[in-house]
């Protein structure tokens, strides 16, 4: 097969999997905080509201990563800042009309792992942009959640991709990826041996 048509195949089967992904983690409903929505988180709700299938506004960062990489400890690393900020446990619905955000007590978020390897340097970056524009284009459901996906894209033994896709709502309807607790994340990773390389981009759908 040749590159051309193995990147092609990859689109195909990876977008479903970035849709379904919006489900991959579990939420404990009982003990969970509500709190009014800020007028910017009122206005992606809304937005939400008139197209929930809208990825519109979708923020993904990729970081490249070279070395020895320990995927079981990066995943425990997601979950530890997962459970450490309330801001990465929140979805959000409404009451007697009145938007509110609701933080859970916990979340469990799965890192999916992709096997993205293709041939040539040229065929790899283009199945990782492929991914990206994937992730890019998925939609969030803001009330069941999370919000937040990572995905773990294998280029070869020791070189790796790592995607984080979230919705602005986290970030209070701010942009940069920068502002959420994950930035010491998407760099090393606590407990994680590998070296981040130079990021191959971001997409913001």
């Amino acid at each position: 097969m040749s590159d051309a048509a193995q990147v092609a195949h990859i689109l195909d089967d990876f977008t479903p999997r970035a849709s379904s992904m919006m489900t991959a983690g579990s939420a404990a409903s009982s003990g969970a905080m509500r709190f009014p929505q800020s007028f910017a988180q009122q206005r992606l709700w809304f937005l939400n509201q008139l197209d929930s299938a809208s990825a519109a506004y979708n923020v993904v960062e990729a970081f490249r990563l070279e070395g020895a990489l320990d995927d079981v400890a990066l995943e425990r690393s997601v979950n530890a800042l997962v459970a450490r900020h309330e801001s990465l446990r929140t979805t959000f619905s409404s009451e007697e009309g009145t938007p509110i955000q609701i933080v859970a007590p916990s979340l469990l978020v799965h890192m999916a792992r992709r096997d993205l390897a293709v041939g040539s340097a040229a065929a790899d970056d283009e199945a990782v942009a492929v991914a990206i524009r994937a992730e890019a284009s998925a939609p969030f459901d803001l009330e069941h959640g999370p919000l937040l996906r990572c995905t773990l894209l294998r280029m070869a033994s020791h070189e790796h991709v790592r995607l984080v896709a979230l919705h602005p709502t986290l970030t209070d309807g701010g942009w940069p990826m920068g502002t959420l607790p994950l930035a010491p994340w998407a760099s090393t990773g606590p407990g994680i041996p590998g070296r981040p390389a130079a990021s191959p981009g971001r997409a913001r759908h």
